[in-house]
C-alpha cells in the first residue's frame, strides 16, 4: 500500500512540476521548511558539491562512518532504478512509508507557495531525517545543482566537501571554471570544515572560502596520496596512514576521493565532532563501499566481456573514464545516449580515443532526443542510431569480440535503462 500511494504521489508531483524542472533559489523553500518547524536533522551535517564526484565521496564518506559505528542517512540524486534509492538510512534503501509521510507534510505545509519537483523532494528527504529514532549522528546531502541556490542549502552544514569543478550546467551555472567555482562554493559557511578534492580549485572557490574565514584544505598542499601498486598512503597535518587497500570503487581517481573524505572526517574529529576512525574502521570502509552505475561491471560471458556502466556526462568525467579504459587490453564499444541539454559533442569528443564504435540511443522527456538528435550534435553518423536500447545492445554484442568491453554510459537515464534490462531482477 506504502509503495502504492508513494508512486502516487510521485505522479502528482511530475504533474504539477516536471522532474526536469529547474528554479533556482532558496527563498521558497527556506520559507515552507521554516513552517515545517526546521528541525535538525542530525548531530552533524556534511555537504557535498562540485561537477563530478560527489556520489562517490557520499559513498565513501558513509562506509567509512558506518565501519565506524556511526548511524548515517545519505542523501544523493536523481536515482537509477528507484525513487527510494535517493535516501540511504544506517546505510539500508529508504523506506516508501517514511516518503509518504514527509510528503504529506511537506503539502500541508507549502500552503500556496511553488516548489519544484526537486525542492519538494528533498525538503521531504529532510523531513524522514529529522524523524528517525534513534536520531542520526551524521547526514551526507549531496547538491543537485551548483550550490549557492540549491535547495540543499537551505541546511547550514557543519562539513563541506567540494570535489572537481568544471563545465557542467553552463546555462544556469556560468561558462568557465570560475564561475562555476562561485556558484558551488556558496555551500561554504564560516566554522566550517571544508575540503577541496582538487589540487587547484578556482580561484572564486578560494576566493569565497577567505573571505569566510574557513580553512580550505587542498591536494598535495594541506594532505597527501600516494599510490604503489594495490596499496596507497594518505597524509595530512595530523595523521598519516601507510599500506591502506584501494577503494572498492573502480577508477584511479577514487583515490584522490578517499583522501578527500579521510582529510575531512580527520578534521571533523579534531574538531570533537566525531570519534577519529580506526585504522580497522577505514579498511573495512574502503573495502566494502559501493555505488551503482559507477564503472559498473556486469558480465556478459564467460570469456571476460563485460558490460561497463557509468553515469558520466561531461567531457571532464569523459577524460576520467578515458584513462581507465586505456588501462585495459582489450576493445570498447559504446552504446550512448544523452541529454540534448549537455556537451554532446564535446562529451563524444574527449571519449572517442578510447571507442571502435558507438551505438546511439534516444532518451524521453523534455530534456531527452532521439539518437538522430545526438548523432546530429555530437557529430556522428546517422547509421549509428538505434531504435532503443535493446537494439544497441544487440548490436553492440555481434561487434564487440567475446572478451571485449561494451560501455554504456551519457547519462543517469541511460544507465538506468541498462540496468533494468542487464539486471532485470534488482
Amino acid at each position: 500500500m506504502s509503495a502504492a500511494a508513494l508512486d502516487e504521489w510521485l505522479r502528482r508531483l511530475e504533474t504539477r512540476t516536471p522532474v526536469e524542472q529547474i528554479e533556482l533559489g532558496l527563498e521558497r523553500v527556506a520559507e515552507v521548511w521554516q513552517r515545517l518547524g526546521a528541525p535538525r536533522l542530525a548531530q552533524h551535517t556534511v555537504v557535498f558539491a562540485g561537477t563530478n564526484g560527489k556520489g562517490s565521496c557520499v559513498a565513501l564518506s558513509e562506509a567509512l562512518l558506518q565501519a565506524q559505528g556511526l548511524r548515517t542517512a545519505a542523501y544523493t540524486s536523481p536515482h537509477l532504478l528507484r525513487f527510494t534509492e535517493r535516501l540511504r538510512l544506517a546505510g539500508q534503501e529508504s523506506e516508501a512509508e517514511d516518503w509518504v509521510a514527509a510528503f504529506d507534510a511537506v503539502e500541508a505545509a507549502r500552503q500556496q507557495t511553488s516548489l519544484t519537483y526537486f525542492e519538494f523532494t528533498t525538503l521531504a528527504a529532510f523531513m524522514v531525517m529529522a524523524h528517525q529514532s534513534p536520531s542520526l549522528d551524521v547526514v551526507l546531502l549531496e547538491i543537485g545543482l551548483g550550490g549557492r541556490l540549491d535547495a540543499v542549502n537551505v541546511i547550514d552544514a557543519d562539513a563541506v566537501l567540494l570535489t572537481s569543478i568544471d563545465l557542467d550546467h553552463q546555462d544556469w551555472l556560468g561558462g568557465d571554471r570560475e564561475q562555476i567555482g562561485a556558484e558551488k562554493a556558496g555551500v561554504l559557511r564560516a566554522g566550517q570544515v571544508a575540503v577541496t578534492v582538487e589540487v587547484a580549485p578556482p580561484a572564486s572557490v578560494i576566493d569565497r572560502a577567505a573571505a569566510l574565514g574557513v580553512s580550505l584544505s587542498q591536494l598535495d598542499r594541506d594532505y597527501q596520496r600516494r599510490i604503489a601498486g594495490e596499496v596507497w598512503t594518505w597524509r595530512d597535518v595530523t595523521r598519516s596512514e601507510e599500506q591502506l587497500p584501494l577503494p572498492a570503487l573502480p577508477g584511479a581517481f577514487q583515490v584522490d576521493h578517499a583522501a578527500a573524505v579521510l582529510t575531512l572526517l580527520q578534521q571533523m574529529s579534531a574538531r570533537g565532532d566525531i570519534p577519529a576512525l580506526t585504522r580497522t574502521a577505514i579498511e573495512q570502509g574502503l573495502c566494502t563501499v559501493h555505488l551503482a552505475g559507477r564503472r559498473q561491471v556486469i558480465p556478459r560471458n564467460d570469456q571476460g566481456g563485460v558490460w561497463l556502466l557509468d553515469v558520466a556526462h561531461n567531457p571532464h568525467a569523459a577524460e576520467a573514464l578515458v584513462r581507465d579504459l586505456a588501462a585495459r587490453s582489450v576493445k570498447t564499444w559504446c552504446v550512448l545516449g544523452m541529454l540534448k541539454d549537455k556537451d554532446n559533442a564535446a562529451f563524444v569528443t574527449a571519449l572517442r580515443p578510447a571507442i571502435e564504435a558507438w551505438f546511439l540511443i534516444g532518451l524521453k522527456g523534455k530534456r531527452g532526443q532521439p539518437a538522430a538528435g545526438l548523432a546530429m550534435r555530437a557529430g556522428l553518423d546517422l547509421s549509428d542510431a538505434y531504435e532503443d536500447l535493446g537494439q544497441a545492445l544487440d548490436a553492440a554484442a555481434v561487434y564487440a569480440a567475446p572478451e571485449d568491453c561494451i560501455l554504456i554510459t551519457g547519462s543517469f537515464h541511460t544507465v538506468a535503462a541498462a540496468l533494468a534490462q542487464l539486471q532485470p531482477a534488482s
